[in-house]
C-alpha cells in the first residue's frame, strides 16, 4: 500500500482497517480475494473503539480499505466523522463502482469531505477495468477537483503489459494524478509468478507497507500487504495479536516495544542489519536466492531465529552512534 499521500506520515502515525473482504469486483490479483460472497468485516463498534485507541497512541492517519469499503457506504461516513472528532485524518480506498454518473461521484464526494475525509485513493488498472469503467474514475476526479479533495488513482501493473501501457497513456492523457504500485504474489496472485519474475536482493524496493493493520478476523498485524490467510506471517515479529483475545492497547503497545519494526521500517537500518547478519555468518544461504519482492525477504528474516536474536546486539551496537 503505497500510495504517495500515505508518505505523508511516518510508519508509527497510521494504522489501516481493511474493512470488509466484500466487494462487488473480484480482480485477479487481489491480495484478499475479495468477492460479493465474502461477509467478513470489521463490526462497526469494534472499529470505534480501534480508531479511538489509535488516537490515543499518536496515529494520525486512518485509512479504510478492503474489499469494497463504500458497500458499507454510511457506516464508513460515521467513522470517517468519528475518526476526524479524535483528531485523526482519513483516506478511503475504493475502486469506484458507486460513482456511475457526475452527480452521483460528487454527491457521495460531498458528503464524505463534510464530515472529514482527506484523500480517496481510486483503484484503476487492467485488473479493476474488467468491472469498472474508466468513466467512474474520471467523475470521481472531477469530483474532486471540484469540491477541493485529494484524490490518486492507484494502478497496479500486471503481467499484460501491453494493456498496462494502454490503460498508463489513457490515464496521462486524461491529466489523472497516480501511483504506480507492484503486483505481489499474494491471494489470487500467487499463481502470477514464476522464476523469471524473482528479483535479487539489490533490485528489491523499498517496504512502505508499514500500518498498524486489523483485519475482520480481529488480526492485526503492522504491514498492509496481508490477508486472512497469513499463517507464516503470524508467526513473526509482524503479528501483533488479535482484539478479540487482547485489548487494542496491548496491540498498540505490541508495535511501540517490536525491535524488528524498527528495524525493517527504516531503510538505512535495514541495510545495516542485512550486512550485519551476513557477517555473523546468518541466513547467508537464503540471503543468496532471489525473491519475488521485499515481502518475501520480510518474512524469511522475521521467521529466523538466529536473525531474530541478533537484533538486540545490533541495536545496542548501533545506538552508540547515535
Amino acid at each position: 500500500m503505497n500510495y504517495s499521500y500515505f508518505f505523508d506520515y511516518e510508519t508509527q502515525e497510521k494504522i489501516c482497517l481493511i474493512y470488509t473482504l466484500k466487494c462487488n469486483a473480484s480482480c485477479q490479483h487481489c491480495i484478499t480475494k475479495s468477492n460479493m460472497s465474502r461477509n467478513d468485516k470489521i463490526a462497526f463498534q469494534p472499529a470505534k473503539e480501534i480508531i479511538q485507541t489509535a488516537s490515543q497512541n499518536n496515529k494520525k492517519a486512518v485509512i479504510f480499505s478492503g474489499g469494497e469499503v463504500l458497500l458499507f457506504f454510511d457506516e464508513i461516513v460515521e467513522l470517517t466523522r468519528f475518526a476526524s472528532l479524535c483528531g485523526m485524518d482519513v483516506m478511503i480506498e475504493t475502486n469506484g463502482f458507486w460513482a456511475e454518473s457526475p452527480s452521483a461521484a460528487k454527491s457521495k464526494m460531498e458528503l464524505l469531505k463534510q464530515n472529514g475525509l482527506k484523500t480517496i485513493f481510486v483503484s484503476y488498472d487492467y485488473f479493476h477495468s474488467k468491472f469498472i469503467s474508466c468513466e467512474n474514475i474520471k467523475y470521481i476526479a472531477d469530483a474532486s477537483d471540484d469540491i477541493g479533495l485529494k484524490c490518486e488513482v492507484m494502478f497496479t501493473r500486471s503481467n499484460n503489459p501491453d494493456e498496462d501501457r494502454a490503460i498508463l497513456q489513457h490515464l496521462n492523457e486524461k491529466g489523472f494524478s497516480f501511483y504506480e504500485d507492484d503486483l505481489l504474489p499474494f491471494g489470487r496472485a500467487c499463481d502470477m509468478f514464476g522464476d523469471s519474475d524473482k528479483k535479487a536482493l539489490a533490485e528489491l524496493n523499498v517496504c512502505d507497507s508499514f500500518a498498524t493493520t486489523f483485519l475482520p478476523n480481529g488480526d492485526a498485524f503492522a504491514c498492509c500487504n496481508i490477508n486472512d490467510e497469513n499463517t507464516e506471517l503470524k508467526m513473526t515479529p509482524m503479528y501483533l495479536g488479535n482484539i478479540n483475545h487482547n485489548s487494542i492497547q496491548e496491540i498498540f503497545q505490541k508495535e511501540k516495544e517490536n525491535k524488528f519494526l524498527r528495524i525493517i521500517s527504516d531503510k538505512a537500518l535495514t541495510d545495516a542489519f542485512m550486512d550485519f547478519i551476513v557477517q555473523k555468518g546468518l541466513h547467508t544461504e537464503k540471503l543468496e536466492k532471489e525473491y519475488f519482492s521485499v515481502c518475501d525477504l520480510c518474512i524469511s528474516i522475521s521467521s529466523d531465529a538466529g536473525c531474530l536474536n541478533a537484533i538486540e546486539e545490533f541495536l545496542q551496537i548501533n545506538s552508540k552512534g547515535e
